[in-house]
């Protein structure tokens, strides 16, 4: 990405992005506009040398180029490689961890790379199979998720769920009793969409096929 190349080796910045090994050469009047924490933050610190900001240690180089490129572009790029399982599995997990980074720096809000991240995350969701969904499930659990995008998980797994197959995927997964309430939620309405049109898939018991309440740390 040339905005990333030319980041990296910029000679006019007055700030620079620590992550990691990674540099990134930026503006401070690009991070203030696009971030009210790192308007404060800058604001209050020294002056004397060129100013610092390190990234979080759970935010990776690439997310934070994502939200350098929306900072300075006004976009979002990342699209998976192919559409293989693997692929849109690591997309997604990438779209909730930019969403998260978005939301730490204050970048949300209608139109900000929160919104879009969530949107990719929602475009990406339906073509990932149960044991994908498990998987960024799994991920999710140790991240703070916000309420929007666990709707969006959880409405997936109950889609996933229709199928009987499909259900000891997620059967014993550590989540939190919240989310294990929005799956249920979930499915509970397509099993009421089912009894109202007989001539679809599905006749499942209920008390058969909902998660039990397990406590864990998905919040």
């Amino acid at each position: 990405m040339e905005l990333l190349a030319w980041l990296q080796d910029c000679e006019d910045s007055d700030c620079v992005v620590k992550c990691g090994d990674a540099e990134f050469k930026v503006h401070q009047s690009i991070l203030r506009e696009a971030s009210p924490l790192l308007d404060v933050y800058l604001s209050c610190s020294s002056t004397k040398h060129k100013k610092v900001v390190s990234v979080p240690h759970n935010f990776g180089m690439y997310t934070m180029q994502a939200l350098l490129e929306f900072m300075y572009d006004d976009n979002y790029s990342f699209e998976p490689d192919t559409k293989g399982q693997k692929d849109l599995v690591a997309a997604c997990k990438f779209h909730i961890t930019v969403g998260i980074a978005a939301r730490w720096y204050e970048m949300d809000g209608e139109d900000s790379l929160d919104d879009l991240s969530r949107r990719k995350l929602k475009s990406s969701l339906p073509g990932v199979e149960a044991d994908g969904l498990a998987q960024i499930v799994r991920s999710a659990n140790q991240l703070a998720v916000d309420f929007k995008t666990q709707r969006m998980v959880a409405r997936a797994v109950a889609r996933a769920m229709q199928n009987e197959n499909n259900k000891h995927y997620f059967k014993h997964l550590d989540m939190s009793e919240d989310f294990r309430g929005l799956v249920n939620f979930f499915f509970q309405d397509w099993l009421k969409q089912a009894a109202a049109n007989p001539g679809s898939k599905g006749t499942l018991d209920k008390s058969t096929t909902l998660l039990p309440v397990v406590s864990g740390r998905m919040k």
